[in-house]
């Protein structure tokens, strides 16, 4: 199965080698030949985004037909929305920063130049630690989500505030 943002993507197996495969996507029927070690790949035509199914049959050199095989394709080209950041004033130096994204999106949280990733739960939270510490300041923080089909949404920020010092008597 394959997710992807291309819309004329490239389908990979692999099959008897030397055999000709017939692969039909979205009622179009695509021939091809695996190679000597049986890899083969077709590149479909436009597809929009939605969900095909794939099926491929194998014909090999003797004129015997593989069973039907199948499997699934998402092309997806929609970024995810703007994830969130949680503003945060904390006198811990190696936060805990928190925000929401699109479920199952790879988030990258950056602060200080320095990168942190993670992946939203199913209900779309996020959290990582900051490990490396921090300066008592006023950071901006920024984040992007990723989804599964390599979509990157736009950049969102926050602040984060690190101040260590107590307060004077």
């Amino acid at each position: 199965d394959l997710i992807t943002n291309d819309q004329t993507p490239n389908i990979t197996g692999t099959a008897e080698a030397l055999s000709t495969l017939s692969v039909t996507v979205n009622g179009v029927t695509y021939t091809t030949e695996a190679d000597t070690s049986g890899s083969w790949n077709v590149t479909t035509t436009l597809l929009f985004d939605n969900t095909y199914t794939v099926t491929a049959t194998a014909t090999d050199l003797a004129g015997n037909t593989s069973t039907v095989g199948s499997g699934s394709l998402e092309v997806d080209t929609i970024a995810p929305l703007r994830p969130t950041i949680n503003d945060k004033e904390t006198a811990d130096n190696t936060p805990a920063i928190t925000g929401t994204a699109e479920a199952a999106s790879t988030v990258t949280l950056t602060v200080d130049g320095l990168f942190y990733t993670t992946t939203a739960d199913t209900d779309g939270n996020w959290g990582v630690e900051v490990t490396n510490a921090l300066d008592d300041d006023l950071y901006t923080m920024t984040a992007t989500a990723t989804d599964a089909a390599g979509n990157v949404s736009p950049v969102t920020s926050g602040t984060l505030l690190i101040d260590t010092t107590p307060p004077n008597s």
